[in-house]
């Protein structure tokens, strides 16, 4: 594959569908300016002063930067000729690759109306091979006909209401379990998923995703856990393996907020790198398959290690065939050693301040801990402010750098 620089970047997070339930969505475009490459953002007040800051601090390589009115690039750029011979432009340089954020019905459309289909295929999957990726329900029965059910908990797939209450009810029996999962086949946390010890909550909840338009519903078993991703690249002549990486748990475990990553897998916390290596193993026949049917670009699978008194199970819950919230911090990790700082911890996450904060109060707020190329907070989606800001603590090792995180997550919900 063509290297990370040969790259523009768009990513119209908001034309991404099994993300819609996440609040000011389209911002979040904005964390791609932390990739190598170039890349189309939606215009903010603080853009040039955190480009600045990103270049003085050598992330995101200094890549050119297109703007678009809003945060709906799609559909700017469907309507801005102008944009779209910018965009052309970058894309002849090096014969730059284009990598949008994820590819459904949206941006299968996208790159047919502006013919850029040719751009992107060297990084992206056919349509219909992603929206499988990307079904929890396929995914499981694949996993079924490749002889590993047993990876994913106790599940079954249901298409009717009559069948979600039998459903619930035999989840409820599975001895080992704490709670009850109910999920959509093709939605993120939030809205798409809820955790219940009550049957009548659990059906009520299916009901739900039904009237809603789910043609069927995922019932599982569910476990007091800790939550764990992996992320390949397939690439036209193989796939690789990026890296794997903590996740940053709220309400319960439900709702995803960051990420933790190394340069050595022994530093994850709650985990072994020989854990890892055995779900890399166990996830192979599901990537290799995968890759084999035409898919291209970055490729993510979830997993929980159960808590103690389950000795420890290693459990797959979903794959996400897109970027995810790792892969930035991927990114940045692998900038970092290709400057010589091959020794480092990562821990990024939503931060929600107290009080009405800018991009110039988060610099003076974070002093001399803001990033200075080598260690310390780099904030990230600072368009969110005041409501939300990214920060990424970097630090020698992954401890040190969670210590860092915590410390600043904690002061900036308490500043006022």
């Amino acid at each position: 594959m063509r290297g990370a620089n040969a790259a523009v970047h768009i990513h119209d997070v908001v034309a991404s569908y099994p993300l819609q339930t996440v609040p000011g969505l389209g911002r979040y475009a904005w964390r791609s300016l932390l990739l190598k490459g170039a890349k189309v953002v939606g215009r903010h007040p603080s853009l040039n002063d955190y480009l600045a800051f990103l270049k003085e601090v050598k992330v995101g390589n200094g890549g050119e930067v297109l703007t678009a009115y809003d945060d709906h690039l799609y559909d700017v750029v469907l309507g801005d000729r102008n944009l779209q011979r910018e965009i052309d432009r970058l894309l002849c340089v090096e014969d730059r690759t284009l990598r949008l954020f994820a590819i459904t019905e949206n941006d299968e459309k996208f790159l047919r109306l502006t013919g850029w289909q040719k751009k992107s295929e060297v990084f992206a999957p056919p349509l219909q091979l992603s929206l499988r990726a990307n079904d929890k329900a396929f995914l499981r029965r694949l996993a079924v006909e490749k002889g590993i059910g047993n990876i994913f908990p106790p599940f079954v797939i249901v298409a009717t209401v009559d069948g979600l209450a039998r459903a619930v009810e035999r989840m409820s029996r599975v001895n080992d379990s704490d709670f009850i999962v109910v999920k959509a086949t093709n939605l993120a946390s939030g809205e798409g998923m809820t955790f219940t010890s009550e049957r009548e909550k659990a059906i009520a909840f299916g009901r739900k995703l039904f009237a809603n338009g789910q043609k069927e519903v995922i019932v599982e078993a569910g476990y007091d856990s800790d939550s764990y991703s992996m992320q390949w690249e397939l690439r036209p002549r193989d796939f690789r393996f990026l890296g794997a990486s903590a996740q940053i748990m709220s309400h319960h475990g439900k709702v995803h907020e960051g990420n933790i990553v190394s340069s050595s897998l022994r530093q994850l916390p709650g985990i072994t790198e020989r854990e890892i290596a055995r779900m890399q193993g166990r996830a192979y026949p599901l990537i290799d398959w995968f890759w084999r049917q035409g898919h291209r670009g970055i490729f993510g699978i979830d997993f929980i290690k159960t808590k103690k008194e389950r000795r420890h199970r290693l459990l797959l819950l979903e794959s996400n065939a897109r970027v995810t919230a790792s892969t930035y911090p991927f990114s940045v990790g692998r900038q970092l050693a290709d400057r010589g700082i091959v020794e480092y911890g990562i821990a990024a996450r939503n931060c929600y301040p107290s009080s009405q904060m800018n991009w110039d109060g988060l610099v003076k707020f974070l002093g001399s801990d803001i990033f200075d190329g080598e260690k310390g907070i780099l904030p990230y989606i600072p368009n969110c402010l005041p409501e939300k800001v990214g920060l990424m603590a970097i630090a020698p090792d992954a401890p040190a750098a969670e210590d860092m995180l915590a410390h600043y997550h904690w002061a900036l919900a308490r500043n006022t």
